[in-house]
């Protein structure tokens, strides 16, 4: 191979290696394919850079080109992944935090949040970056060979690679698609009672993961759940209970569930790790305050996470915290996000409201619905046989899926199985019940122009305390109706929560003005 064809190999090479994400233009936010045609501004940069140096082989030059490329790639293997699977944008100054937690969640353990699993976590991504350099640093210095070596000329050459990248620069201001999921517009707020007495029942928050959107957009999906719905409605019936169901727009699009979750506590719409470390950080006014005063109990069920600091839980304020090892679970990993079946989680929830002897506030994660749609465990019907979890071992207690659609709609189906038993048992006759989604599944499950919405539905065996729900596009039913997008923001949820529950004086609802 001649030197100007190794050069262009090497060019390739680094173009796809640092400007990845910018191939990907039908990743919806994305930049335009049209930066495909040319080289990305970090390459023209660096090797502007490099030839401008008046000693471009001395091992500082080639040191500095090498880190910076290695940090670049990582920057943008980091976007490239956020783009795809939650359509959004890589903030490292953030995002690269989480990685230990999500390292400690995929695998089960604590490790990565300790200290030597923190020097781990920074020598693997040390070793990314400075691998992935080496590999630029080497095309760069293959490509710069091709180049005159008198000044004069390497100053045009450099002068030309600038404004190369400044015209790059510019052309990504007018490239760029609206981003997927934009702020919302400013909305008048619904009417809400300002002013709210005590519980008198208690209110469940059902969060099922990945109940998306999707279960009506795609047709197959919708045509599936048909059945599901019409044996829940039998069971909301059979218990006396009135329904409105409609949809709301998460924050987050195929993970970072923590997102959805924070909006629906605060009524604020967090978009990223940024904004959410705010509000932990300003303990922002939320739901646990609000029912705290009210006099409820407060629990949380969140089989998916291992621990949390003190500052998140002075900001969300739960009397009792049921995580993963707190659950007195002894059965089998079950897959997904957490060990334990809904069922197992819904069956603890019920007893611990029942020993709290007074009205409870409850926030239920539930995971049986995480991806991959792989695994799913059966569905007992006498819940007493539930245990701790150990006849989950025995021989067909978990059930193996094809995983993708298919094993999505049974895991949602599964769901509802696990919904409808709970209902069976434990609601008393004031409770409130909220059934919502936090975000869409990942693409493919979801379609490639997948909305951001989410389905809700909200229980009541009083159907005057939901009439206050048609403000916020739900109508009567379990099956939500097709309205324009976009659709109500997740944010509004405490106010429909509030809603519900009879005015008084002394309390104002959270994330609403009077």
């Amino acid at each position: 191979m001649n030197r100007w064809a190794l050069a262009v190999a090497a060019w390739l090479a680094v173009v796809l290696a640092t400007g990845a994400f910018r191939l990907v233009s039908w990743v919806p936010g994305s930049m335009s394919a049209a930066f495909v045609l040319l080289p990305v501004p970090e390459v023209l940069l660096l090797l502007a850079f490099r030839l401008a140096a008046l000693r471009p082989h001395r091992l500082p030059v080639r040191v500095l080109v090498w880190l910076t490329a290695g940090v670049l790639v990582v920057g943008n293997l980091g976007e490239l992944f956020y783009r795809f699977f939650y359509r959004d944008h890589f903030d490292p100054a953030t995002d690269l935090f989480l990685l230990p937690g999500l390292l400690d969640m995929l695998l089960q353990t604590g490790f990565f949040r300790s200290g030597p699993g923190l020097a781990v976590v920074a020598l693997l991504v040390a070793g990314i970056v400075l691998a992935a350099g080496w590999l630029v640093e080497k095309g760069l210095d293959a490509i710069g060979g091709i180049f005159p070596t008198t000044p004069r000329r390497r100053t045009v050459v450099v002068v030309i690679l600038l404004v190369a990248a400044v015209c790059q620069y510019a052309w990504a201001l007018t490239s760029t698609v609206p981003p997927a999921n934009p702020p919302p517009a400013a909305e008048a707020a619904p009417n809400v009672p300002a002013e709210l007495v005590p519980v008198a029942g208690s209110v469940y928050l059902l969060v099922v993961e990945s109940y998306g959107h999707t279960l009506f957009t795609r047709s197959d999906y919708r045509q599936a759940m048909v059945p599901v719905y019409e044996r829940f409605q039998k069971t909301v019936e059979a218990g006396g209970w009135s329904a409105r169901s409609g949809f709301l727009r998460s924050p987050t699009f195929g993970g970072r569930s923590w997102l959805a979750d924070a909006t629906l506590l605060t009524g604020q719409r967090i978009r990223n790790q940024e904004q959410y470390d705010q509000v932990v950080k300003a303990a922002q006014p939320n739901l646990t305050q609000e029912f705290g005063r009210r006099g409820a109990f407060r629990l949380l069920a969140a089989p998916g996470t291992l621990q949390a600091d003190q500052a998140w839980k002075r900001t969300f304020a739960f009397d009792r915290y049921l995580f993963d090892g707190g659950l007195g679970y002894r059965g089998p990993a079950i897959g997904g996000l957490g060990r334990v079946s809904d069922q197992f989680l819904l069956y603890r929830v019920g007893e611990e409201a029942r020993a709290a002897g007074k009205p409870v506030f409850a926030q239920v994660l539930l995971v049986s619905s995480h991806t991959p749609f792989e695994r799913l465990p059966v569905y007992l019907e006498r819940w007493e046989d539930l245990g701790d979890g150990s006849v989950y071992r025995q021989d067909g207690g978990i059930l193996t899926l094809g995983g993708g659609g298919e094993g999505y709609l049974a895991s949602i189906e599964y769901v509802f199985r696990c919904l409808e038993g709970f209902l069976e048992r434990y609601p008393g006759p004031d409770d409130l019940v909220v059934i919502v989604g936090d975000h869409q599944p990942l693409i493919p499950v979801s379609e490639q122009d997948s909305t951001f919405s989410v389905p809700v539905h909200v229980l009541a065996r009083n159907p005057a305390r939901l009439e206050a729900m048609a403000a916020w596009g739900l109508d009567a039913g379990l099956i939500p109706r097709d309205r324009p997008l976009p659709h109500p923001g997740l944010e509004v949820l405490p106010a429909i929560v509030l809603s519900a529950l009879p005015p008084s004086e002394g309390q104002q609802a959270v994330g609403q003005s009077p």
